[in-house]
């Protein structure tokens, strides 16, 4: 399971729920190196919807661009499941090796080009870049996941903040040369605010409790 493939997929708007639903367990599916290829029929049972509604669903996902069907075969030339390519990698597509896991040589750990640096991070890089608006298409990353986990935010918690995050910044046009950083930052301040909220609640009630006993 990729943290960036199921965040994707909870945030895809307009579906059906049976749609969603198949969506999500492809992201669940979905490995980074190796790629999703579930059976039709590990999907029938996982989603628990009948095999002609998996495939048409499927062909729905596909026709919608939130998905794209590889077909795969074995080495005696005998079609396996499909390999499933999923939306937020068909911007700059990883390579996918189709070839079943049984099959597969070893192999070393692939470049992933969503959430690896390609040189090291230092104030003297990104001094160097440019900045930058943040991308409509803007999803936590596994990151910026991580990031978050470690200051405590609960799933639910750090979707939220992704989605305020994301539209506060394209609403006020803002621009950052690490948006990674800034994704810190606002995760700061909210612990602030809610801090500063339970503080306030605190004070609220110790002063009620001081007037009604000085009654």
């Amino acid at each position: 399971m990729s943290h960036k493939a199921t965040n994707w997929a909870f945030q895809q708007k307009g579906l059906l729920p049976a749609q969603k639903l198949l969506l999500l367990h492809l992201a669940d599916r979905h490995n980074p190196d190796f790629g999703c290829f579930p059976s039709i029929k590990k999907l029938t049972i996982d989603c628990e919807i009948s095999r002609g509604s998996v495939i048409k669903h499927l062909q729905n996902l596909e026709d919608k661009g939130l998905i794209k069907k590889q077909e795969r075969k074995r080495e005696n030339g005998s079609q396996t499941s499909n390999n499933y390519i999923l939306g937020f990698e068909l911007g700059g597509v990883q390579y996918l090796d189709p070839t079943p896991l049984e099959v597969r040589p070893p192999q070393s750990k692939k470049h992933n080009p969503h959430n690896i640096v390609s040189e090291p991070v230092s104030i003297s890089n990104i001094a160097k870049k440019k900045s930058s608006t943040i991308p409509v298409n803007w999803v936590l990353s596994d990151k910026n996941i991580d990031d978050a986990i470690k200051m405590g935010f609960s799933q639910s918690q750090y979707y939220e903040n992704g989605d305020q995050f994301k539209d506060y910044h394209i609403s006020k046009g803002s621009s950052f040369k690490c948006w990674d950083a800034a994704w810190r930052t606002w995760l700061r301040n909210s612990l602030k605010f809610n801090s500063n909220k339970s503080d306030n609640f605190i004070n609220l009630m110790a002063r009620a409790a001081r007037e009604k006993s000085s009654v």
